[in-house]
């Protein structure tokens, strides 16, 4: 029973140090909630809200050292009586120091990230400039809400001192008694140990082993108490680290929907984007398909091709044999060509007559007068010598030449000459129709 009551009294005292921790620590909330009340609103200016921030901080820690002072040093005489040690009270105090400080650091840090603000973007917190009446009835209301909240923490400080002091009360009566319940244990476990004796020997127990026995329990005890003390503090961390880790699993929650949401969009969208390569692909395909059929026309007209161009240049091998042929032909036909026309070039040079119609025409038509004449001549010298009986043989040897009569008779223009013209006109127009041919194959051979 007594084991039970001091496990209770142990419990009790447990819970009245995580009281008090969380009462300490709503009264750190209370103090943080009005220093940021305090510098919240946009209206006071910003000078003012920078030495205010400055005057709360400093009257915070006048009020943390005052506090301090007189209230925790007694707790600690108190719970030194109640049987804690100098030093684990000292390494609490510690501890709630530090963890004080480190607050206060961050109300600071968050305040003049905040002063900061408002410095730098003063048109985004407020967007037109306000009157000065407007400013100072704002800055009223500010302190009013101030005052109230200040009203407010000395109430709820009030409230909690009234509430630790009935605890420390109830925690001091349960600290006698169980004070009052160890003395009586310890009477009673002296007085059996006095009385006992060994089971083989039946001699009485020393006392410098009961003694001994009795300080190994109490160093026990102070082992459990300590074990205890540790237990909540652990059970207080893991409580921490269960809420973190509750809290980050719900924004690991919302940020795994969100990333899930982010990735059906880029889902979608890498859909869209397959499918759009798969419309170009099969584009592509038909593309493809389009250039193969192409590609074997092609292949199929370029065999026919070349059949042709077989049959073509077998075609030109014979006409190259017939040109070489025509060639040597053409030459033969341009020597005569030229030989003609060298002997035809003589034949004018000798008869320059020959080839014009015209003078041809008035060579005869000159010499058919001119034989009529000589031959009016002829007779008008016979009827002179007949009539005067001169001797005109001389004149008509001169006129008739050595023919006579009978030259005058065969240099008329007979059918033979006639014969004669007509056969060098045939043999012109003979010797022109040749050059004209001989032109013209001249012509096909350069083509």
């Amino acid at each position: 029973m007594e084991d039970s009551n001091l496990n209770q009294s142990g419990n009790t005292e447990q819970e009245i140090t995580a009281e008090g921790n969380e009462d300490t620590q709503n009264d750190t909330q209370i103090d943080l909630g009005g220093t940021l009340g305090d510098t919240y609103d946009t209206g006071i200016p910003q000078d003012s809200g920078r030495e205010q921030v400055e005057d709360q901080g400093e009257e915070e820690e006048e009020e943390v050292e005052e506090g301090l002072d007189d209230n925790d040093f007694q707790n600690a005489d108190e719970s030194l009586n109640e049987g804690l040690s100098m030093d684990q009270l000292k390494q609490y105090y510690d501890q709630a120091l530090m963890e004080h400080t480190k607050l206060m650091a961050d109300n600071y840090d968050l305040q003049r990230k905040y002063l900061n603000y408002l410095l730098s973007n003063p048109t985004e917190i407020r967007e037109e400039e306000r009157p000065e009446e407007e400013t100072k009835a704002l800055f009223y209301d500010a302190l009013k809400h101030i005052e109230g909240l200040r009203e407010e923490t000395v109430a709820l400080n009030e409230s909690a001192n009234t509430v630790l002091s009935d605890v420390r009360e109830k925690v001091i009566e349960k600290q006698e008694a169980l004070k009052s319940a160890k003395s009586h244990f310890e009477e009673y476990k002296l007085n059996i140990s006095g009385n006992s004796r060994y089971k083989q020997t039946e001699r009485p127990i020393e006392d410098g082993l009961i003694t001994a026995l009795m300080e190994r329990e109490a160093k026990k005890d102070e082992e459990i108490q300590m074990r205890r003390l540790k237990n909540v503090t652990l059970q207080t961390a893991l409580a921490k680290y269960d809420e973190t880790h509750k809290k980050a699993s719900d924004a690991k929650s919302q940020r795994h929907q969100i990333d899930f949401e982010q990735l059906k969009i880029e889902n979608q969208t890498y859909n869209e984007k397959i499918e759009e390569r798969t419309e170009e692909l099969q584009k592509l395909r038909k593309k493809i398909n389009m250039t193969v059929h192409v590609l074997s026309h092609f292949t199929e007209k370029l065999e026919f091709l070349h059949a042709a161009n077989g049959e073509l240049k077998e075609k030109l091998g014979e006409l190259e044999r017939e040109t070489a042929s025509k060639r040597d032909m053409l030459a033969n036909i341009k020597l005569e060509r030229d030989r003609l026309k060298v002997e035809n070039q003589h034949l004018r040079q000798e008869n320059g007559l020959v080839g014009n119609e015209e003078l041809l025409k008035d060579f005869k038509e000159r010499r058919k007068n001119l034989n009529n004449q000589k031959r009016k001549l002829y007779i008008v010298q016979q009827k002179y010598a007949a009539i005067t009986g001169e001797d005109v043989s001389e004149y008509q040897t001169k006129l008739l030449g050595p023919g006579g009569q009978e030259g005058l008779i065969a240099g008329a223009p007979g059918e033979e000459e006639e014969e004669e013209e007509d056969r060098e006109v045939e043999d012109e127009e003979l010797g022109e129709a040749l050059q004209d041919e001989v032109d013209a194959q001249a012509k096909t051979s350069g083509k």
